[in-house]
């Protein structure tokens, strides 16, 4: 595998089930819905400002370099509402 020593920073770094890390790498749909939450960045795109979705918390947050997780206020909807199941 290739890679960057840009992208190893912690900011940079969620943990994902092997089967969600394997959907999003291959199904476009979820890769996008993936990009949706924060779970996936574009290249070049800066985690540290990029807000993600944490289920656990029902919250969005920023990461940042010394393995914190700032929750955001408000401004973005939960991505459940309006969702149909």
């Amino acid at each position: 595998m290739g890679g960057s020593k840009e992208r190893d920073r912690p900011s940079n770094i969620i943990t994902l089930c092997s089967f969600y890390n394997g959907l999003i790498e291959s199904d476009s749909f979820a890769a996008e819905r993936a990009r949706e939450m924060g779970w996936k960045l574009r290249n070049g795109q800066n985690p540290t400002t990029t807000p993600v979705w944490v289920p656990r918390l029902a919250s969005w947050v920023l990461l940042d370099d010394e393995f914190n997780m700032n929750l955001l206020e408000s401004g973005r909807a939960s991505p459940l509402e309006g969702a149909t199941f």
